[in-house]
């Protein structure tokens, strides 16, 4: 079959990013007998027995992305376990086998292939950003997948499945333009970059949404280059600007260098949006140099303190303990996405298949991860859309941790929560 050209889009979550969805009360799916063991005997599916139901989880534990997506596997542990310690999915445990795809996607098409034909999974969980690689083979065989949307293949088949569509195809929404307003920003200088698909998504999208809510773009252009781009420079043409509002979709390391010379120059704009910024670690290298920074993730911020990120953390130090700091936005991503899958399991009934899993799960909304989640997902009318909710967080004056921006808008639901709507027009 003709074969598609699938783009790169920025990690859902965060990045999302970010990036990325119902059972009774949306809750995370836990022990689940249900009354079914009489029905689990004589199920066909691949990957499925009386006991267990096996799943494929593929990870870059070696290659340029294994560093930076390392927490992925805690995530995973952590949500697999605590199914584990429920019950398993309708009475069955969950058995996992990992393969390690080197963040190339050749080599993600000849592990999925071995999950697939030789260790007869029944589907798969990706924590990686080279999925396009076996994505034509999954989808042709229907092979029910949940994963990190960093790739386009994910808004283009219905067997794959994500919680959140930080920036892809379709319109914008005008939340990040609501948020601006609120904060008192009018006029916006915009960052871009010569290097790659996914900070110019974050542009156009976000430049959309500031349009219609009547930000003024201002022209610039405002390029930044690592290579060819010093942040004197870029500071200097920012304060020049009069801009009171900047987007940012470079690294925060990067920003970081930006912002501290706009210290030094008095360049002090209403809003500082960027891309990615929320992870403790960047505050203990970069401090106060990030201060008043904004960004924004699809889940609720962990400043929040609920219930829901509570069992997450209990989760993670009982199954991953590995990790010795589970408030970070990737391995919390990566537990999200495999109770998607999970969840999945569940909807699919005692006796599940392949087909079913994705019908069921396509056709379900309401999904938010028992509170993880900013908003609800409808897993069909969200299907390669943007999210239109999200948490916007603000590193605090002394650069030393973050603060959830409060929404005081009227009629606004949850302070904690920005939503706006879809530009469809």
């Amino acid at each position: 079959m003709a074969r598609r050209h699938h783009r790169k889009l920025r990690v859902a979550g965060g990045l999302v990013t970010s990036a990325v969805i119902a059972l009774a009360g949306c809750s995370l799916v836990g022990s689940a007998d249900d009354g079914a063991s009489s029905q689990k005997a004589g199920c066909v599916a691949p990957g499925v027995t009386d006991d267990e139901i096996q799943i494929g989880f593929v990870v870059p534990d070696t290659g340029p992305l294994a560093k930076p997506l390392a927490a992925m596997r805690s995530g995973f542990d952590a949500r697999i376990g605590l199914a584990n310690a429920d019950g398993g999915i309708h009475g069955r445990r969950i058995v996992a086998t990992a393969r390690d795809d080197e963040s190339s996607p050749a080599t993600n098409n000849e592990v999925v292939r071995d999950l697939i034909d030789r260790k007869n999974v029944f589907g798969l969980v990706e924590a990686t950003t080279a999925a396009s690689g076996g994505a034509d083979y999954l989808h042709d065989l229907n092979i029910p997948v949940a994963g990190l949307p960093a790739e386009g293949v994910w808004s283009e088949y219905q067997n794959m499945f994500a919680y959140s569509y930080v920036f892809g195809e379709g319109p914008s929404v005008d939340t990040f333009g609501q948020y601006v307003k609120a904060r008192g920003g009018t006029t916006a200088a915009v960052i871009r970059t010569d290097i790659g698909d996914a900070p110019q998504d974050f542009s156009s999208k976000i430049v959309d949404s500031l349009v219609a809510t009547g930000i003024r773009i201002l022209p610039g252009p405002f390029i930044w280059n690592l290579n060819t781009t010093t942040p004197e420079a870029m500071a200097q043409q920012l304060k020049a600007s009069g801009a009171d509002t900047i987007i940012a979709p470079i690294s925060s390391d990067e920003l970081a260098d930006i912002m501290r010379v706009g210290q030094r120059i008095g360049l002090k704009p209403k809003v500082m949006l960027a891309a990615n910024g929320y992870d403790p670690s960047l505050l203990a290298r970069q401090g106060n140099a990030l201060a008043g920074l904004t960004t924004f993730v699809n889940y609720v911020p962990f400043e929040a303190r609920t219930p829901s990120q509570q069992i997450y953390l209990n989760a993670m130090s009982e199954f991953a303990p590995q990790l010795s700091r589970p408030d970070q936005e990737l391995a919390l991503v990566s537990y999200i996405l495999t109770d998607v899958f999970l969840h999945g399991l569940q909807l699919a009934g005692p006796c599940p298949t392949r087909a079913g899993f994705i019908d069921t799960l396509r056709g379900s909304k309401g999904y938010n991860a028992s509170g993880l989640l900013a908003g609800d997902v409808d897993f069909r009318n969200d299907f390669g859309r943007i999210s239109s909710c999200y948490s916007f967080v603000q590193v605090n004056d002394a650069g030393t941790g973050y603060d959830i921006v409060r929404n005081e808008a009227p009629g606004a639901q949850n302070a904690s929560l920005w939503c706006g709507q879809r530009l469809d027009h």
